[in-house]
């Protein structure tokens, strides 16, 4: 929420009439809240849901991908550049003065406790603080993110050889950070990880985690140092020196070891347009934003993001090639860099990747349509360890396969796939009302025990595709919920149509 304040400048010497107190503005101060519901399993009933607050006109913003239950339905949440005075229970840390402060808090399954709450310090630079989490079966916590310059980030059992130092000599300034919280809030595990020799813009961070079926951590994040720990790695070292690439690593947190760590990324050099001060220098860089990891249950590792390189490596890909229509190295990254721009100049799909530490690649693939996709792109896995992506996208033409809605409904629209363990595309669909993005929102999704699909977004479409809904449209932005079973969406003719809705089921040309 938000509300107006109008404010009196007494000596507004940038204004047009000159000094003086005769400018008046308006001014927002803006509250949010992190707002947790529960529903039944059907989705037709509210069975409890609650705020949760800091103090007024502060913002709380959670970070991406930083919301995750447990079996026994404790809920977990991580929000980046956390305000004062938020509630603390098992605290590992109060809220430092001076640095900016991630937090961490997990909900008991009725909603009406907090089982702990705690800051963790992340120093005093930096904006991606708390950037992942999971919640295991049992309900320990895991969190991922990034330190910037001084902190007094808590290192529990760190892994060897790693600090949360900044090499200063080096002018690094941001480093990776994983921490491990049991059920009751205890830190249990912490450490930082990264390299120390910079190459190129000295940025690294973590930016997903999670919590493997034995208890470790695989982690996914980038760096552009040269000395970025690598053990058994699929890549051995970055194919564009000076660029920022992706880093994907898995921690075992009883003793710290590095179990195993790789680079991941575009093979070539691509840089945006000159004149711009991130290319001043003419650095290399690569339009690479990955998001989210998983592990599956033969220890395989999947990742996806977003990117809008031509060089990330294809292996037995769905789709091998960049759908955006461009073929140089040379581009406007307009969705990245604030452009005004229409969708069709932006330049990114999405990437999933499935890697094994021991066999390698087991598929490597784009993603997307023709104009662009993004939303940083949440996953899910079902028992048979089917992949579930869920994202935006401007384009008209993103693959759909067995849709529920086979064209988009407004420019900019939620879409959600589902990708076999070889990575061939099961089910695909676009989802969303005639109003476009921003306000149909990021989204997010998981699968339960009977194997529908559960999808939450946002949006301020009065035509958002309903169900036996709970509730109605409220005006404004809402949250949408929506369970889908994709096992009855046979589409034998496969023209996008599901037979229960194709008065020609067997006839793809009507």
């Amino acid at each position: 929420g938000q509300r107006k304040e109008l404010v009196t400048d007494q000596n507004c010497d940038d204004c047009t009439d000159g000094p003086g107190p005769q400018v008046q503005r308006a001014h927002i101060l803006r509250s949010t809240s992190i707002l947790v519901t529960k529903f039944s399993s059907d989705g037709q009933t509210v069975i409890w849901s609650t705020y949760f607050n800091g103090s007024p006109n502060e913002i709380l913003d959670l970070g991406i991908n930083s919301a995750a239950v447990s079996d026994a339905g404790e809920v977990a949440f991580g929000l980046l550049n956390a305000p004062a005075g938020l509630p603390l229970a098992n605290a590992t840390q109060s809220f430092a003065v001076g640095q900016l402060n991630a937090y961490v808090a997990k909900l008991s399954p009725a909603g009406n406790a907090l089982v702990f709450g705690t800051y963790l310090n992340t120093g005093d630079s930096g904006s991606h603080l708390l950037r992942g989490l999971d919640v295991s079966a049992s309900g320990q916590v895991a969190v991922s993110g990034m330190l910037g310059g001084t902190n007094t980030f808590p290192v529990v059992g760190g892994i060897p050889g790693q600090s949360c130092a900044m090499n200063l000599a080096q002018n690094e300034f941001a480093e990776g950070f994983v921490a491990l919280f049991d059920t009751a809030g205890e830190l249990i595990f912490s450490s930082c990880l990264g390299g120390d020799i910079k190459d190129g813009p000295g940025t690294e961070g973590l930016r997903g985690v999670a919590i493997g079926p034995g208890g470790d951590l695989y982690v996914l994040g980038y760096s552009s140092m040269t000395d970025f720990p690598l053990v058994n790695p699929v890549q051995p070292a970055k194919h564009v020196p000076g660029a920022r690439d992706m880093t994907i690593s898995r921690i075992d947190p009883d003793d710290g070891t590095l179990v195993f760590s790789t680079w991941f990324g575009p093979t070539a050099k691509e840089k945006p347009p000159y004149g711009k001060d991130y290319d001043k220098n003419d650095e290399p860089y690569l339009t690479f934003f990955p998001s989210h990891i998983l592990t599956d249950s033969g220890g395989n590792i999947i990742v996806t993001g977003v990117i809008g390189a031509l060089s990330y490596p294809a292996v037995t890909a769905l789709q091998s090639n960049l759908a955006v229509p461009r073929t140089s190295a040379e581009f406007l990254a307009a969705s990245y860099w604030g452009a005004d721009l229409p969708p069709f100049e932006a330049v990114s799909d999405f990437f999933v990747t499935k890697l094994h530490p021991v066999n390698g690649v087991i598929f490597s693939t784009y993603l997307g349509g023709s104009q662009e996709e993004s939303g940083f792109p949440s996953l899910a896995l079902d028992a048979d360890d089917n992949i579930y992506l869920a994202g935006l996208s401007a384009s008209t033409d993103y693959p759909v396969q067995n849709a529920i809605q086979a064209s988009p409904p407004s420019a900019y629209s939620m879409v959600l796939s589902t990708l076999t363990p070889a990575g061939a595309l099961a089910f695909s669909t676009y989802l969303g009302g005639s109003e476009p993005y921003p306000a149909q929102g990021k989204a997010g999704v998981a699968v339960n025990a009977t194997g529908k699909i559960i999808h939450v977004g946002a949006t301020d479409s009065n035509d958002f595709p309903l169900a036996g809904p709970a509730t109605s449209f409220a005006g404004g932005v809402d949250a949408t919920l929506s369970i889908i079973d994709p096992s009855g969406d046979t589409d034998t003719d496969g023209d996008g149509v599901p037979d229960a809705v194709d008065d020609f089921p067997a006839d793809a040309g009507e």
